[in-house]
C-alpha cells in the first residue's frame, strides 16, 4: 500500500483505506475501484492525499485483475454497469445486449454514479424559485434564439482564423484541391495534426498519405474542413476549473462519441458522415462553457445531479434555466457552422421531437453507447432510456452494437492520441 496525492490518481486505482472526510464522513470504502466519477469527487471533497493498493497503481493493472476472473472485480463490473443502466428497462433485449456488450468490455465500464458529493449546503447555488423555466429563456425582445440565454458574462470562445481560411477557400467553386492544400499548409501543425489523421486507424487507407494536397484529394475538402474543425476545438479550452472536469477524460469521451457517431452513419449510408463525427465530438461543448464561465454554478449542477439521481441536462434546466445542448446551439452560430451540426449538437438530447432529426438521432446513440462504455466522462452518470427509441427510429438491428464495439475499440486510441496531443 502506497500514499498517492489526489492528483496522481487513475481509473483502476484500487483504495487501501477508507476515505473520512474531516466531518467523520465516509466518502469511499477501502477496496473500491476508482472510476472517473469517483476521482472527480475525491477533488470536490478537498481531499489531498490518500492510500491505494501497490500492485493495482495503474487501469492496465486493474482491468488485467479484472479480466483475469477476480470474482470480486466481477461483482463490482456488473454493479456498476446495472447502475448506469439503472433508469432503462432492465427486460428490454435492447438493453440486455448493451448490458452483454459492455459487461465483456471490463477495462471500459470502470466506473460508475458515485454518492452524493460531500458538499455543504451553504455551498450550493439555487436559481430562484420564481426565475425557474422548463421552456428555452426568452430575450427582451421575446426571441427564443439560444443566444439570448447567453449573459454578458458567458464568453464565448471564438475559432482560430485557419478554420475560416479553409471553409472560404473550400466554398469557392474556382477553388482546387492545390488551392485547399496551399491554405492548411499555412499552419505547420495543422497540416501535421491532418495527415496524421488521414494515415491512422480512423480512414485506414492502405497506402501512406504524405501530403496535403494527396489527403484532400483523397479524402475530399469537405471532410478536411470537418478536421481542421475538429482539431482547432482542442485548444479553446485549457483553464477548466480541476475539480469539476478533467479535460482528458472529457476530450476522450468527446473523440469516442465522434468516432461512434460516424460508424453509425456509416452503416446507416448517411450523407456527410464526417460532420456527424464532428457533431458528436462537439456535442457537449456546452457543459465546457458553463464549466468555464459558472463554475459554482457548475459545481451545484453536478452536485446536485448525483444527490437526486437525476440527468444533468435535466438539472441544469432546473438550476440555471438553460442546457448545455441549448449552448451548443449558440456556440455552432457563432462559428457559423452548417445547420445539421447545429441541429445534431442542439437536439442531442431529444432527437425525437417534431421534427424528428436523424443526424441527432446517431449523435444521442452514440453518446449514450459511449457513456455506457466507459469512455472518459463529460459529466452524465446515467444512460436515458429514450436509447431504445432512438434505436428503434434508426432501425438498427439487433447486435448492432456487438459488431460497433470493436471498431470503436480499434480507431479510440489511435486518434485520441493524434488530437489530444495537440493541446
Amino acid at each position: 500500500m502506497i500514499q498517492i496525492k489526489a492528483d496522481e490518481l487513475h481509473p483502476g486505482m484500487i483504495l487501501g483505506a477508507d476515505i473520512i472526510l474531516p466531518n467523520g464522513r465516509l466518502l469511499f470504502r477501502k477496496d473500491t475501484l476508482l472510476d472517473f466519477e469517483h476521482l472527480r469527487a475525491v477533488r470536490l471533497a478537498g481531499v489531498k492525499n490518500l492510500e491505494i493498493l501497490e500492485n493495482n497503481k495503474s487501469k492496465s493493472d486493474s482491468s488485467a485483475a479484472a479480466s483475469a476472473g477476480a470474482p470480486e472485480r466481477s461483482a463490482d463490473n456488473r454493479y456498476l454497469i446495472e447502475k448506469r443502466l439503472s433508469k432503462c428497462p432492465p427486460d428490454h433485449p435492447i438493453i440486455q445486449e448493451i448490458f452483454r456488450v459492455v459487461l465483456a468490455n471490463p477495462g471500459l465500464a470502470g466506473f460508475s454514479p458515485v454518492p452524493p458529493f460531500p458538499v455543504p449546503s451553504n455551498e450550493i447555488w439555487h436559481r430562484p424559485q420564481d426565475d425557474r423555466s422548463r421552456g428555452v429563456q426568452k430575450s427582451p425582445s421575446g426571441s427564443d434564439d439560444p443566444l439570448a440565454l447567453l449573459t454578458p458574462d458567458l464568453e464565448l470562445v471564438s475559432l482560430p482564423d485557419i478554420f475560416y481560411q479553409v471553409v472560404e477557400v473550400i466554398n469557392n467553386p474556382r477553388s482546387s484541391a492545390f488551392q485547399v492544400a496551399e491554405v492548411i499548409s499555412k499552419d505547420p501543425n495543422l497540416s501535421a495534426k491532418l495527415l496524421k489523421i488521414v494515415n491512422s486507424a480512423f480512414y485506414g487507407f492502405p497506402k501512406p498519405v504524405d501530403t496535403i494536397s494527396r489527403a484532400v484529394a483523397i479524402v475530399g475538402s469537405d471532410q478536411l474542413s470537418t478536421l481542421t474543425l475538429g482539431t482547432s476545438v482542442f485548444a479553446l479550452f485549457r483553464d477548466i476549473p480541476a475539480e469539476l472536469m478533467t479535460m482528458r477524460w472529457f476530450w476522450e469521451h468527446s473523440l469516442a462519441s465522434g468516432i461512434a457517431a460516424r460508424a453509425i452513419a456509416s452503416y446507416k449510408n448517411l450523407p456527410h458522415i464526417e460532420q456527424l463525427f464532428i457533431s458528436g465530438l462537439l456535442h457537449d461543448l456546452g457543459k465546457l462553457i458553463i464549466y468555464k464561465n459558472l463554475p459554482q454554478k457548475a459545481k451545484a449542477v453536478l452536485t446536485q445531479a448525483r444527490r437526486e439521481d437525476s440527468f444533468q441536462v435535466e438539472t441544469e434546466q432546473d438550476l440555471l434555466g438553460f442546457t448545455h445542448a441549448q449552448l451548443g446551439t449558440a456556440l455552432t452560430r457563432k462559428w457559423r457552422l452548417p445547420l445539421n451540426l447545429e441541429q445534431a449538437i442542439g437536439g442531442h438530447h431529444q432527437p425525437l421531437q417534431y421534427p424528428p432529426s436523424p443526424d441527432a438521432a446517431v449523435v444521442f446513440l452514440a453518446d449514450s453507447l459511449i457513456n455506457a462504455l466507459g469512455y472518459g466522462t463529460s459529466g452524465e452518470q446515467f444512460v436515458s432510456p429514450q436509447i431504445i427509441e432512438v434505436w428503434e427510429f434508426l432501425k438498427l438491428p439487433g447486435g448492432f452494437s456487438e459488431s460497433l464495439v470493436p471498431l470503436i475499440n480499434q480507431q479510440v486510441e489511435d486518434t485520441f492520441q493524434i488530437f489530444f496531443n495537440q493541446s
